[in-house]
């Protein structure tokens, strides 16, 4: 029985390919697959997303720290490569100047020249030049050498400064974005609470009508008892005036 049922479903399987085709087929599996996605994401509580986004939100700190770190470690790294660049360049400089004192010296055509208190041969003085112009050319080489790590250096600092200054405006969109929407949800929130709230209007109506019966059976009692006292008793009017004033109606207020 187990194997007809497999057969079964085998062979439906089969048919549906037959008609649909296997792209189509697999395509229609695919999107159920999306669809119960979709409906499983649906069922999570917006509160639970919103959760997870301010989750999402303070694990970009420990990034941007760490970012802000490369950023200070180039910094400092610049730093010292230009003062190393700078250095470099005011060697060079003096360099060139007592060069240019060599030169000019040899330009007076002399065989002998006093430097610093002692005496060379113009053979030495120009020897001395010669090998001054090759260390320069070297040194000249590496400060220019420097200064192109330097400018790169300082591309990738300020290209380094802008990310971590956009990673935080982003960060702070993101925050702004998330209390907005948290916002929202606390509205929508409040409006399905109003919404619930819901009064029956056939037990209202009821407890007005009985509450226009009780006022008129009470009237209605009233006017009963009103009624009740007129009709009792024979109304009899009694005398309650004194003896004099009977007197003085009888016979006259004064005695003639």
């Amino acid at each position: 029985m187990v194997a007809k049922k497999w057969w079964m479903v085998g062979g439906a399987v089969l048919l549906v390919v037959a008609i649909l085709g296997i792209e189509t087929t697999f395509g229609i599996l695919r999107g159920g697959r999306r669809l119960v996605k979709d409906t499983v994401v649906d069922l999570i509580p917006l509160e639970v997303d919103l959760k997870n986004l301010y989750e999402s939100i303070d694990a970009l700190t420990p990034a941007i720290r760490q970012a802000q770190q490369v950023v200070a470690q180039l910094e400092v790294d610049t730093e010292y490569r230009e003062k190393d660049v700078a250095a470099l360049r005011e060697s060079q400089e003096k360099a060139r100047a007592e060069m240019k004192k060599l030169r000019d010296a040899l330009a007076e055509g002399k065989d002998r020249y006093e430097f610093g208190g002692r005496q060379y041969t113009r053979q030495e003085v120009e020897q001395d030049l010669n090998q001054r112009l090759e260390a320069y050319k070297l040194k000249e080489a590496e400060l220019k050498a420097k200064e192109e790590l330097l400018e790169q250096q300082k591309q990738r600092l300020a290209a380094s400064r802008q990310k971590v200054t956009e990673f935080r405006q982003q960060k702070e969109l993101l925050v702004a974005k998330a209390e907005n929407l948290q916002s929202q949800l606390k509205m929508i929130r409040s409006q399905q609470a109003i919404g619930k709230v819901q009064v029956d209007e056939s037990k209202l109506a009821s407890a007005q009508s009985l509450a226009e019966q009780v006022e008129k059976r009470i009237k209605v009692l009233a006017k009963t008892l009103e009624e009740e006292e007129r009709g009792s008793q024979i109304p009899v009017e009694v005398d309650t005036r004194s003896a004099v004033e009977k007197f003085d109606e009888m016979f006259g207020s004064q005695n003639e």
